[in-house]
């Protein structure tokens, strides 16, 4: 990323550019996809959470147990979603030709 360029006219230019339909590689790629990966971790471990963990033989006789445990799990994935969360620093330089 960085070695990209686009040369652009006046003319385009005051009528406006999509630079995120120009620039697909960019440095917002990589951090999006850290952030999605651990939403998609979060969300598959909830839904077997629910689905089996909280309907299983141990959660017929022991729910607290299952609870306490499976939500110490469930709240490791909701930190690395939020800490996946992290500022992007980029810089768009424009030169004339």
């Amino acid at each position: 990323m960085g070695a990209e360029a686009h040369v652009y006219s006046a003319a385009q230019l005051a009528q406006g550019v999509n630079l995120a339909a120009d620039f697909s590689a960019n440095p917002f790629g990589a951090a999006f996809k850290n952030v999605d990966e651990a939403v998609a971790a979060k969300q598959a471990y909830e839904t077997k959470q629910i689905k089996e963990e909280f309907r299983s033989q141990d959660a017929q006789t022991h729910m607290d147990a299952v609870v306490a445990r499976t939500e110490a799990q469930h709240a490791a994935l909701a930190t690395a979603m939020v800490t996946a969360f992290v500022p992007v620093s980029h810089t768009i330089r424009i030169e004339p030709q």
